[in-house]
């Protein structure tokens, strides 16, 4: 009792989450004498932490940090009858965030069910491995010809964004809730590349999907 009763006092909070999406496309196409097919597999992970601390009951604010992984491998396959090509592209991406939050909740924090607006801005670092490679063999007669290319890119990125993000949330148990986020609502970037000195400025709104967000869990002490 001594314990549920400093968390229902308590205006500090940690919260975890994270995701793991791993979707798979494989493509055929056959155009009269040559034979196309695609196949691509992408893994998207994240992981989330923040410690937050209520103003009052409907506001609350704090700091996150914020480590997400996208691993992308492409396998591009075209056969005819002179020509045979074969490449893969792997594109590895991974990305660093530490940011501070202010949440606005509808009710009240001791709610059932709540639904909140999560505004973020952030620090971001970012690493970036292209590999592109294949090969090509070509049916001259009498002997075949055969050639191989590589290609390799290493992207150093930072940047600041500020991010417009919304959530519901259901309490399990007495100070602990588990939470759906869905960030990138409206998201503004800016984004430095160290390497070649170029910079890229972008606004998005209303352009994440579902596949954006992710499950959390909230512990109240």
């Amino acid at each position: 009792f001594p314990i549920l009763a400093q968390a229902q006092s308590s205006k500090i909070f940690v919260e975890l989450g994270g995701k793991y999406h791993r979707p798979n496309s494989n493509t055929k196409d056959d155009r009269g004498e040559i034979r196309v097919s695609n196949e691509e597999t992408t893994k998207n992970t994240r992981i989330t932490s923040l410690i937050g601390y209520y103003i009052n009951d409907q506001l609350s604010i704090g700091i996150e940090y914020a480590y997400s992984k996208n691993l992308s491998s492409r396998l591009l396959s075209e056969q005819s009858i002179d020509l045979s090509k074969n490449e893969t592209i792997d594109d590895n991406r991974s990305s660093n965030s530490f940011g501070v939050f202010s949440r606005l909740y509808a009710k009240k924090r001791d709610s059932k069910f709540n639904a909140f607006l999560q505004l973020k801005p952030s620090f971001v670092k970012i690493k970036n491995d292209y590999l592109r490679q294949g090969t090509i063999r070509e049916e001259d007669y009498p002997f075949p010809t055969i050639s191989a290319y590589q290609s390799k890119t290493i992207n150093k990125i930072n940047g600041y964004e500020i991010d417009l993000g919304i959530g519901v949330s259901y309490n399990v148990y007495q100070g602990l809730s588990a939470q759906l986020n869905l960030p990138a609502v409206i998201n503004h970037s800016s984004l430095d590349y160290k390497i070649s000195g170029a910079k890229q400025h972008f606004t998005s709104i209303l352009q994440s999907n579902l596949s954006n967000a992710y499950v959390s869990f909230n512990y109240q002490f």
